[in-house]
Order: structure tokens, then C-alpha cells, then sequence
């Protein structure tokens, strides 16, 4: 248990120092920060008592199981508390940054629609690549004559057909061009996220589970029906052998 209480502890202050590089807002900061300290001090108190448990010698062996699963389910379920109340906070704030994640559309009228048959004939016969270089090269710089003549291009004019995937970078890429500050917050904040969700699922990983999913309390149930079983066996074993010891006895 001493070393994935030290692997632990070392994966947590890995990623403390990946928060406090961070330029999220300081309250998110802090709030991070808090649920990094929580989960030290969860890792340090579910390994003290699986210690306490391993070394209670009263138990038998499916007994012993039994206790380290009601560890286990206490201390993920602490785990993902710890989870949940940070993951909030951060996605609150992604939430607001996202709405003022905006584009000032030009308004429909003649003139646009105008402007943008006129491009298209221009780009009309570019090959594809390069016609997504165009899109992309228009939606950084905000020049929107020239993305919009591509994005509303007729569903019937293949010639501008573009990847679903292009279209939606090129939009993030819009986006960004005309909101820097918000979408470099955003950016912070999804990093953030990103950090809290890694240290959760190396401290499960370190519990038994499986950062990917896995559970280390089915994990434990498992290994205490097998104990069990072997129990029964065991028990069976002598029961056959005091009978054949008594048949013995009494043929003698």
C-alpha cells in the first residue's frame, strides 16, 4: 500500500503545479487547488484503513475482502464527490464563457448575397484543398464575404462542398479571431478540466479501479466470491477427511 500511497501522492503534486501555472480566474484556481489537497488526504485515509484492515488478523480471508470493499465504496464514493462539486464550479464558468463565445453576423440583405455569388465564382474550381485553406485562412483573419460565400454555398453545388470537420475548426477559428480574451479563458478553463479529470482517475487507478471506468469495489466482490468459494472448499476438504478418519475408526 506504501507505494501507491507515495504514486499517489506524487501524481497529485504533479498536477498542483499544473494548476498553479494556470491563468484560470483565482477562484477556480482555488477551488482546484482544495480539491487536490482533498484528494491527498482521501488517498491517505483510504490506504491507512486497507492498511488497518490487511492487517487485522480476527478476519478470515473472504472477511477481509469484505471490509476492503466497504473501504473501497466509501472512499470512492468520497472520490467522486470530490469530483462532482469541482467539475461545477469549472463547468459554470465554461458555460458563461461559451455564450460570450459569439460571432457578429452580417445581416441578411441583397448586397451580401450579391457579394458572396461573386466570390464564389472567383473560388469556383479550386481544388478542395485549397478551398479549405481559403475557408480557413477567411474565417481567421474575420473576413466574412468570403466564409460565408463558401458555408452558404447551395447543398447542389458540390464545388464548395466542405468536410463537416473543416467547417466546424473553421467556425472555432471565427470564433476565436473575434473573441481572444474569452476564448483564451475558456482554453484555461478546459485545461483545467482536463487536469482535475487525470488526477481523479490516477488516484482511482492507485484504489484499484480503472481510471477508464473500472470499479475497484466489483473488483474486491470478485475477489471475495473466489475467497469464499475457496472457504467452502476448504471446509468441505476437512469435512470429507474427518468422515474418512471416523470410517476408518470404526472399521479398526
Amino acid at each position: 500500500m506504501a507505494r501507491s500511497l507515495l504514486n499517489c501522492n506524487t501524481a497529485l503534486v504533479l498536477y498542483a503545479q499544473q494548476v498553479g501555472r494556470s491563468k484560470a480566474p483565482e477562484g477556480i484556481r482555488q477551488a482546484v487547488g482544495t480539491a487536490m489537497q482533498g484528494l491527498a488526504e482521501l488517498a491517505q485515509r483510504h490506504f491507512r484503513d486497507s492498511d488497518a484492515v490487511a492487517a487485522d488478523g480476527r478476519l478470515s480471508a473472504s472477511g477481509r475482502i469484505e471490509r476492503q470493499a466497504e473501504v473501497a465504496r466509501a472512499s470512492v464514493g468520497a472520490l467522486d464527490k470530490i469530483r462532482t462539486d469541482v467539475l461545477g464550479r469549472i463547468d459554470a464558468s465554461l458555460a458563461t464563457a461559451n455564450a460570450r463565445l459569439t460571432i457578429a453576423v452580417p445581416a441578411p440583405s441583397a448586397e451580401r448575397t450579391l457579394l458572396e455569388i461573386e466570390a464564389r465564382s472567383v473560388l469556383r474550381g479550386k481544388p478542395s484543398g485549397e478551398l479549405a485553406a481559403i475557408y480557413m485562412t477567411a474565417c481567421e483573419q474575420c473576413d466574412d464575404t468570403t466564409r460565408l460565400a463558401i458555408a452558404n454555398a447551395p447543398a447542389f453545388d458540390t464545388a464548395f462542398a466542405l468536410a463537416p470537420e473543416v467547417k466546424q475548426a473553421g467556425l472555432d477559428a471565427r470564433v476565436r479571431s473575434e473573441n481572444p480574451v474569452t476564448a483564451a479563458a475558456r482554453d484555461e478553463l478546459t485545461a483545467l478540466r482536463s487536469t482535475v479529470e487525470l488526477a481523479v482517475g490516477d488516484v482511482l487507478a492507485q484504489f484499484g479501479g480503472d481510471p477508464d471506468g473500472g470499479d475497484p469495489i466489483r473488483v474486491l466482490l470478485s475477489e471475495h466470491e473466489r475467497a469464499m468459494a475457496a472457504e467452502d472448499d476448504a471446509l468441505t476438504a476437512e469435512l470429507d477427511r474427518l468422515d474418512a478418519a471416523a470410517e476408518e475408526s470404526e472399521a479398526a
